[in-house]
């Protein structure tokens, strides 16, 4: 039950984090970013399922965006921590154009290079780690709009993304994979007013009557569209309804799964149901969060009180299955108002420190 709680903490897809938190971004005109996550205690270390895995978890390192995303869950929403070791470096115009990552003892883990059109829009993200090359290309029109994405995985296959517009809307993308294998899989997604409102995925089976009411059988060999997710928004544009059809694309008869988000006057999340499972918010006049709750079938599993002061976070009181920790937050800043330094706390004992060093033009 532990670790079924664990990974709902992590996983918060349609919250914004809190204009007081401190994350990433850096001011100025700066050339270079170095951080690194230390430890202050050789006990109390990063979360791990298995004392086997490496510094980036039972997962290892999936890429930039979900280990930042994963870091910043733990670090500001949790006691715990996850890893982070990198350098980024910037061009004169402040466009990211190069970002490194490390291990603990800061051997190499992968490299990200970026190229930008002269608007300034990214046309190409390649991957360097080892052997192994990863490249993302965006093609635009004249209008500077996006049109088509490219992934090449030398490990895995091929991906290509096409785009289609209706004067000015989005209507209408689809994607295509191949693995290195050669098998395919194909996806199409419809948009209304620009916001997607069904995904459907090519399947090579359809799906016949059986003596199952409840359940049809697949035969294989017939190429068949199935429609994967639907979505619904209300008159803001705010997401308020997931549908998931994965059941009924392997044969169920029952109904979508539903996931429902509902939003306050100032487009806050302030619930996401799914099923018995529910997290409840509330936000202070700034919009910072202020709490947060995860029930199921009505129970308190979860739940989580943040404070702040000066237009940052500094304190969060968090507790799970009835045991409560604290976790308090210090700041260093420079004269560009860059943070260069947190250290975080638990139940008054300081654990972690994230460093920034920031080279600036």
């Amino acid at each position: 039950m532990k670790f079924k709680i664990l990974l709902i903490t992590l996983l918060f897809p349609f919250i914004a984090f809190s204009q007081a938190v401190v994350q990433d971004s850096v001011y100025g005109n700066v050339k270079s970013v170095r951080e690194k996550l230390y430890f202050l205690d050789s006990i109390q270390q990063n979360l791990k399922l298995f004392s086997t895995e490496d510094e980036y978890g039972h997962n290892g390192f999936m890429s930039r965006d979900y280990t930042t995303s994963r870091f910043n869950t733990l670090w500001y929403k949790t006691p715990w921590v996850h890893y982070q070791n990198y350098l980024k470096e910037y061009d004169t115009l402040h466009k990211l154009v190069r970002e490194t990552w490390y291990y603990k003892n800061n051997e190499l883990l992968t490299t990200y290079e970026f190229k930008y059109n002269k608007e300034g829009k990214i046309i190409e993200e390649k991957e360097i780690d080892g052997e192994y090359i990863n490249v993302t290309q965006k093609g635009y029109d004249y209008k500077n709009r996006l049109r088509s994405i490219y992934r090449y995985f030398s490990e895995v296959g091929f991906n290509f993304k096409s785009i289609e517009y209706n004067k000015e809307d989005l209507v209408d993308t689809e994607e295509y994979f191949m693995d290195n294998e050669g098998k395919t899989s194909q996806w199409r997604y419809e948009y209304n007013d620009g916001k997607q409102v069904r995904a459907y995925i090519l399947k090579p089976y359809k799906l016949v009557e059986s003596e199952d009411p409840k359940r049809k059988k697949m035969v294989q060999g017939y190429w068949t569209e199935y429609l994967r997710y639907e979505y619904e928004y209300d008159e803001r544009g705010n997401k308020t309804l997931i549908k998931s059809y994965e059941s009924q694309m392997e044969g169920s008869t029952g109904q979508p799964s539903k996931y429902y988000l509902k939003y306050d006057k100032n487009n806050n999340v302030v619930s996401e149901k799914d099923g018995l499972s529910e997290w409840t918010f509330k936000y202070d006049n700034n919009n910072d969060l202020l709490e947060q709750q995860h029930t199921y079938d009505n129970k308190i599993q979860i739940s989580a009180m943040h404070a702040y002061k000066n237009n940052v976070l500094v304190k969060l009181v968090y507790t799970e299955a009835g045991v409560t920790s604290t976790a308090t937050y210090t700041y260093r800043f420079d004269k560009f108002d860059n943070w260069t330094e947190q250290t975080k706390s638990i139940n008054g004992k300081p654990l972690y420190i994230r460093k920034r060093e920031i080279v600036y033009y």
